[in-house]
């Protein structure tokens, strides 16, 4: 016998309506009783059973929300009719029910009432949608109807931005139910809808929908988007009000940018740039953009010039004077809808709309390879002249934003970007110490991650990793990062890196030296750990000189920042894995040995955990199948050349933290497929450590001594394990220690 078939057997024996009383407490004037109510409206609805949850409870329940004027008891019932709340009324055949209500919640003018409450309908449709003959494409037309009809008593702001929200909704539902002509139909009902509400009165109402195109493009096919959308998308573009255009621009990106909608942003320029083509006003539109070009390029004059030691020229005015060319030369291809959009956006007199440019600018470049086969040397420079305009605006958040996208703007043509040393010039800027924080470390971040973007394949073979994008921080992701028009990274000049990497240095890195043991700036530890930070993700990039300049960085830091010499410890991985075993032994394991008694708990974890990675490192991929399972640094010298040291090094240790961290570095060093020998040397070191006068070491050792038998042979286990933790499970006087002992003696 199910819960609910007892509940409601028990139910039927009460005196009361169950249903009455949640009635009574919705009807209370305390809103704490409705939020009761509610709260325990599942459980009510199991008690009652599926069919007088359908008759009666909802009945209730819809009847409260149209005079219910709380926002908080709103907010409640909008999240509680999602889609868990169907089986509760005895299925999906009965979900529809749940539609009204919701209707009704969406029309509400709260934003968190009416935003969950199209939160729980787009749910709902999607339940409905797996049903075999629901009508499901009919239900989700109408509720989008009545949100949006002009004879609805409850048709307002609320509604209209509900029903902006559900119109990807919906076309998921008419899609996915339906195929052929009629579900086409439908969906060109929806996108008049769509329409309708782009030329609302209400800026809020524009900007949602807005927000909705690239969801409503993943729905349609090219044709639709472009015949029935080009117009509204354009308009939204250009609307008058900058929060409107910033979000219709940001959503546009998304689709130009989407490798998987190329045929949908092509049909949608194609369009677009028929009707620009059309408008009579072309002429006055483009002599209005320059009016706003002008304008934002006088308040830009003082923009700061770009002084580099390691170079004569001065980029700035540079980039300014291309920049200026690019807009002039639009007048040739005013008709193509996204030059238009980056020029007259990248010279805004609203930095917001910059800012949206600079963190989509890749959708629209990838775009333009895309619709011009790749673009042309003189086309792709135009675009990132464009783009490099963007490093010298007046406001930081622009010149965040654009390092944001540095690296996807790269990895969409490597080598056009790589062949433009203005852009390259222009990445550098963000380095400067007369720059701010956050666009220092955002410039920072930006530049480690374009290093590897811009990868040139090394003469290490042994050591070589494959180029890719991992690095890559994104807070928008995007579709795809791969190179467009056959551009194969073998081509990439390597001077572009280099020439990267020394600004790095001489901006960042070389200022370790003078600032070490003294009085440090805080803002520059701050970039100092954002460009060490992505220093491990780029170092398997790097050309062997610059990784030979790592490496000798390295090695001769002992910074008094324990965050810069933790940075360090997690960058000594990849930096091995680059240089080799031997040069890591002669240079660089001292310095390593030696973070395992650092002052700093951090910093010592960090150089456990960089033990580990070590202890894995693997050889390329590329090398034979025989060496596959081969490591870099083997067991036998792991255990020699650190375990060793580790060893001795316990021994005159008179801090317990400082054990501690040797026996975890022991636990790590216990792995699979270890040779017996070196087995028995860690169990021996990890029992003498069992014995230890600290408590908490001896916790860390017994602990580490369980992981290690988890490696094993059957011998080690039997002749030094299970008589170590026998003996001491009857002898520690800690309780903690004996609980521990004994957890490892039930798992041997």
């Amino acid at each position: 016998m199910g819960v609910e078939t007892v509940c409601t057997s028990g139910m039927e024996t009460l005196d009361f309506s169950p249903t009455a009383v949640l009635e009574s407490d919705l009807l209370s004037a305390e809103r704490m009783i409705r939020l009761r109510g509610i709260r325990w409206l599942k459980r009510l609805a199991v008690a009652i059973g599926p069919e007088r949850a359908s008759r009666e409870l909802m009945v209730v329940m819809a009847a409260h929300v149209l005079r219910e004027d709380d926002d908080e008891v709103l907010f409640e019932m909008a999240g509680i009719f999602g889609a868990d709340f169907i089986k509760f009324l005895g299925g999906v055949r009965h979900a529809a029910m749940l539609l009204q209500p919701l209707h009704d919640l969406a029309c509400v003018e709260e934003t968190i009432v009416h935003v969950r409450a199209t939160d729980s309908i787009s749910e709902v449709l999607d339940t409905l949608a797996i049903e075999p003959g629901c009508s499901t494409p009919d239900l989700a037309s109408d509720i989008l109807k009545k949100l949006v009809s002009r004879d609805d008593a409850a048709c307002g702001l609320g509604s209209k931005l509900s029903a902006a929200s559900l119109i990807p909704a919906v076309l998921r539902t008419l899609f996915h139910c339906e195929n052929g002509g009629e579900a086409r139909a439908k969906a060109r009902k929806v996108l008049e809808t769509f329409s309708k509400l782009a030329s609302d009165d209400a800026p809020s109402v524009r900007r949602a929908v807005a927000r909705q195109i690239s969801a409503v493009a993943c729905w349609i096919d090219s044709d639709m988007f472009a015949e029935d959308l080009a117009h509204n998308v354009w308009a939204l573009v250009n609307d008058e009000l900058d929060d409107v255009r910033a979000a219709a621009l940001e959503s546009l990106g998304t689709v130009l940018g989407n490798i998987s909608q190329k045929d949908t942003a092509i049909a949608w320029t194609n369009a677009t740039s028929e009707l620009i083509a059309q408008d009579s006003h072309a002429g006055v539109v483009v002599r209005s953009l320059r009016m706003r070009t002008s304008t934002y390029e006088d308040a830009s004059a003082d923009s700061p010039a770009l002084h580099y030691p390691f170079s004569s020229e001065c980029f700035a005015g540079e980039v300014q004077s291309d920049a200026s060319s690019s807009l002039r030369d639009t007048d040739r291809s005013s008709s193509d809808p996204v030059l238009r959009i980056l020029v007259s956006v990248s010279s805004d007199p609203s930095w917001r709309l910059r800012q949206c440019l600079a963190r989509g600018f890749d959708g629209f470049f990838r775009h333009f390879c895309n619709n011009h086969s790749g673009g042309d040397a003189c086309e792709n420079a135009c675009l990132l002249t464009v783009y490099a305009q963007l490093f010298f605006d007046r406001e930081n958040e622009v010149r965040a934003a654009a390092y944001g996208s540095l690296p996807r703007v790269a990895a969409v043509n490597p080598l056009a970007f790589a062949q433009h040393h203005r852009i390259l010039a222009a990445s550098c800027h963000g380095l400067d110490s007369c720059e701010t924080l956050k666009v220092r470390v955002a410039a920072a971040r930006a530049i480690m991650s374009l290093m590897a973007v811009l990868n040139a394949p090394s003469t290490d073979s042994k050591y070589h990793v494959k180029p890719s994008t991992a690095g890559i921080q994104d807070s928008h992701p995007q579709p795809s990062v791969a190179p467009l028009n056959g551009c194969h990274l073998e081509s990439i000049d390597p001077n572009a890196q280099r020439y990267l990497f020394k600004a790095v240095e001489t901006k960042l890195l070389a200022l370790v030296h003078h600032r070490a043991g003294g009085v440090e700036d805080a803002n520059h530890v701050d970039v100092l750990l954002a460009t060490l930070d992505g220093l491990k993700d780029a170092v398997p990039y790097l050309t062997l000189d610059c990784v030979a300049r790592v490496s000798a960085l390295i090695e001769s830091i002992n910074h008094e920042n324990w965050r810069i010499r933790r940075a360090l410890n997690c960058a000594l991985p990849a930096v091995a894995a680059r240089q080799g075993r031997a040069y890591f032994e002669s240079q660089l394991l001292e310095a390593f040995v030696r973070s395992f008694q650092d002052r700093i708990c951090e910093v010592r974890a960090s150089a456990v955990e960089a033990l580990g990675r070590l202890r894995d490192l693997k050889p390329n991929s590329d090398e034979p199948s025989e060496q596959a399972c081969v490591h870099v640094f083997d067991s036998d010298w792991l255990m020699d050349k650190i375990g060793k040291r580790l060893a001795e090094m316990y021994l005159t240790m008179s801090y317990y933290v400082y054990r501690i961290t040797i026996v975890q570095a022991f636990e790590t060093l216990a792995q699979k497929h270890l040779a017996e020998k070196h087995m028995e040397s860690i169990v021996l070191f990890l029992s003498e450590a069992a014995r230890d006068d600290v408590a908490n070491v001896r916790l860390a050792a017994v602990s580490a001594l369980g992981v290690a038998a988890a490696y094993a042979e059957d011998r080690v286990i039997v002749n030094l394990v299970k008589p170590v933790v026998n003996e001491l499970v009857c002898k520690d006087s800690d309780t903690d220690v004996r609980a521990m002992l004994k957890q490892v003696a039930s798992g041997l």
